[in-house]
């Protein structure tokens, strides 16, 4: 009985041993890290916002040849993966259970190879998608209010859409469309 009060003991002076150099030493270390870290990826998804909203000053992005390509790759990529699912690894004989964890290891692989050409096909799509209905919308709205702004600040307006480069700068020109919309009481899309 008495050696289990020891070891309670014991426990307890080790946690506080533990929480105190964790405070004292690894807890500013550690907090230091994750700011580090997050601020990297803050800039790193800034970095992909902006290069989607300078997209948008381009014009309508289309790619026929690199689609073609991804339904082609997605198609046979496809057709092994029905292939690859639908495979027995089982090994009949027993004495070769190295080679049956292999191809268990394989076909693991493959489903996450798989996996994320779906995963990076599909945000393709919806970054194409999204950064076409950006397009489409703009360039509607800037011909929405054109009949009752001068030419001179129509030209404004479609040199600002010209040089988006970030996210910021396509905010700031829907201020002004607004703007204009709210002066002359139409109504945007």
């Amino acid at each position: 009985m008495k050696k289990n009060y020891i070891n309670v003991v014991y426990t307890i002076i080790l946690s506080i041993v533990a929480a105190a150099i964790w405070e004292k030493l690894l807890s500013k270390t550690f907090d230091n890290l994750v700011t580090y870290v997050f601020s990297y990826g803050n800039r790193f998804i800034q970095w992909i916002s902006d290069l989607a909203y300078s997209r948008i000053a381009e014009g309508v992005y289309v790619n026929v040849a690199y689609y073609i390509f991804i339904v082609i790759v997605s198609c046979i990529l496809g057709v092994f993966t029905i292939i690859i699912w639908n495979l027995d690894y089982t090994n009949k004989d027993t004495s070769n259970k190295e080679k049956d964890i292999f191809n268990r290891k394989s076909k693991c692989i493959f489903r996450c190879v798989i996996g994320i050409f779906y995963i990076s096909f599909l945000m393709f799509l919806l970054a194409t998608n999204f950064i076409n209905d950006n397009i489409t919308k703009t360039t509607n709205n800037i011909e929405i209010i054109s009949p009752y702004i001068s030419e001179e600040q129509y030209k404004l307006i479609n040199s600002k859409f010209h040089t988006i480069k970030s996210k910021d700068d396509y905010e700031n020109l829907y201020v002004i469309l607004r703007g204009y919309a709210v002066q002359y009481d139409i109504e945007l899309k």
